[in-house]
């Protein structure tokens, strides 16, 4: 794909990608928008493009997402098997985050706010515990 030059989206949604996503990729250098929803994932890796301002990686297996990814601005992560919100010193531009459906138990103001830029937070339907802290949070 990587000479296709002009390539901004690129949906690749329901398929089964068998064996383990490599370390590193070549890529279309305008690519902004990738779909991998529903793939069967367990781990991402740095394979994927900087360059992204769009990642669904929704309805996978994933248990966590470390990549840095400077440019993007929306993240579409439910239905996976997270147990903690992403990093986000390594998503700095992140505006929206949708988060529904993990294994999330709880997570902070603090941890909201390391997001400097987020508007948007879906974080329903996970299994969030009853903590004085998280219901200070909360109300």
């Amino acid at each position: 794909l990587s000479d296709k030059m002009h390539l901004v989206n690129l949906d690749v949604s329901q398929n089964v990608l068998k064996g383990k996503m490599p370390n590193s990729c070549q890529w279309p250098r305008n690519l902004r928008y990738l779909n991998i929803f529903a793939c069967m994932i367990k781990t991402i890796t740095s394979c994927i493009p900087k360059t992204l301002e769009v990642l669904d990686v929704s309805n996978n297996l994933l248990i966590e997402f470390e990549i840095k990814l400077p440019h993007l601005k929306e993240l579409y992560i439910s239905r996976n098997n997270l147990m903690a919100l992403p990093n986000a010193n390594r998503l700095p531009n992140l505006l929206a985050l949708r988060i529904s459906k993990n294994k999330i138990s709880e997570f902070s103001k603090e941890d909201l706010e390391s997001f400097r830029n987020l508007k948007t937070v879906d974080a329903s339907d996970n299994s969030y515990t009853c903590s004085c802290t998280f219901l200070a949070f909360i109300q």
